[in-house]
């Protein structure tokens, strides 16, 4: 029923104010839709409905058009509330937790320059923080592009995502869809610990007390995505194999697996998860010196060589070059090498330098580096400097991970060590 209508109401108002009018208060409405599980009353305008949605077209006024009060169970009132109004307006209010139902109702009803506006929204307003919410919802409501557009942030930030509380929210789908990837760059370890916490909390949404037995109970098949065969043995042995997540047989089995890779696993994946793709030009500038000071001419690389520093990380890393100091003579071109602790070679490359204080030097390819790792940079006959660095720092902080500068040992230099010297950085991304 309307509501009490104000006099004069279309006085001073433009068309679009008019219609929202028309449509919050009730008046001259023509046609009443029941919504939602609560079939809740929402009236509308055929006129207006059929102009601007082919569903509504065919639902109003085609030849198999309903008559009297449409039932629409399938979307919230809210949802059907906001379709509604941006159906008379041209205007909506998105939000993270209202846009991907509208995106879903605005699908159902044609209504294609809402569906653009709700991917807008989704493409700038998705990350890591809300990105489980998301893959919830497109589960929910079936959307793939969203789906996808979800797993992309997932793969580029596992570890990060892994560890949130919204993780722990998502259903048991979600979570198998997330765990069984390829695409997951993280250490097995990080996947059985996010799956341990889901479990203890799904085993609170059950009303079940928290043992391993309910845990196993609740992952069902999910545990089947963690890949217990190419975990690290030590963490293995330490967390999980004197647990009753998995049966004495299937530890049994895993440990035999250890000793024989041609043992048949069935059920458990023995094949690594893909390393995340770093992206190019994306990387961050990581500094070891405390102080720089300008060189004397020649006074550098005329008697030194070479110039070498390594480092390690304690997390896996992408290295994209490093810094260096510029050139006395305005321009020079020197060899680069990286080196593992093996002795392979990384990286070899020639470099042309300027003659400015500081110079990023970005590789030909990027190197990836694993956690623990040793890797040695070398300056092959090193570079007449404009500048050299002092106070060293042997471990720097970027971004959560810990970089380590040692002394190289494989290609020992007089002039650049951990304290001192060239080489004062790296371009890193995670």
């Amino acid at each position: 029923m309307a509501s009490v209508v104000e006099l004069d109401w279309q006085c001073n108002r433009t068309l679009v104010q008019c219609l929202d009018y028309m449509l919050t208060s009730g008046l001259a409405c023509d046609v009443t839709f029941l919504v939602g599980e609560g079939k809740a009353r929402l009236s509308a305008h055929r006129t207006i409905l059929v102009a601007r949605s082919p569903v509504f077209y065919a639902m109003l006024e085609g030849r198999l058009a309903e008559r009297g009060e449409i039932i629409i169970p399938d979307i919230s009132q809210e949802s059907f509330s906001l379709l509604l109004r941006y159906v008379y307006t041209d205007d909506i209010k998105l939000t993270i937790a209202n846009v991907t139902p509208v995106l879903s109702a605005a699908r159902k009803y044609c209504v294609d320059q809402l569906v653009k506006k709700c991917e807008e929204f989704l493409q700038t307003n998705i990350n890591a923080e809300n990105v489980c919410l998301m893959l919830e919802n497109s589960h929910m409501f079936m959307e793939e592009n969203l789906r996808q557009n979800c797993f992309q942030i997932i793969h580029d930030s596992s570890e990060k995502i892994l560890q949130t509380t919204d993780f722990t929210e998502l259903c048991c789908a979600c979570v198998k869809s997330i765990t069984e990837s390829d695409d997951l760059a993280v250490d097995e370890s990080l996947v059985y610990e996010a799956v341990i916490r889901w479990s203890e909390a799904e085993c609170g949404r059950q009303g079940l007390e928290v043992t391993d037995i309910n845990r196993r109970e609740v992952i069902g098949d999910i545990l089947y995505t963690v890949r217990f065969p190419i975990m690290d043995t030590k963490y293995f042995a330490r967390e999980i194999s004197f647990r009753d997540i998995l049966t004495t047989k299937e530890i049994s089995n895993i440990y035999r697996y250890d000793k024989d890779n041609m043992f048949n696993l069935c059920k458990f994946s023995v094949s690594r998860r893909h390393k995340r793709k770093p992206k190019e030009g994306e990387f961050e500038s990581v500094t070891r010196f405390g102080r720089t000071r300008r060189a004397r001419r020649h006074i550098w690389n005329s008697t030194y060589g070479s110039d070498s520093i390594a480092f390690r990380s304690n997390e896996d890393v992408y290295l994209h070059g490093i810094l260096t100091y510029g050139a006395q003579d305005g321009c020079e071109e020197i060899v680069i090498g990286v080196y593992n602790e093996k002795g392979d070679t990384l990286y070899r490359g020639s470099h042309s330098l300027s003659h400015k204080t500081y110079c990023q030097v970005v590789f030909d390819d990027v190197i990836s580096v694993c956690r623990g790792e040793t890797i040695d940079v070398v300056l092959h006959g090193g570079v007449h400097a404009t500048a050299y660095g002092l106070d060293g720092k042997c471990t720097v902080q970027f971004q959560d991970v810990i970089i380590t500068f040692l002394d190289s040992t494989s290609h020992p230099c007089v002039s650049t060590n951990a304290t001192q010297g060239q080489i004062p950085g790296l371009l890193l991304s995670l």
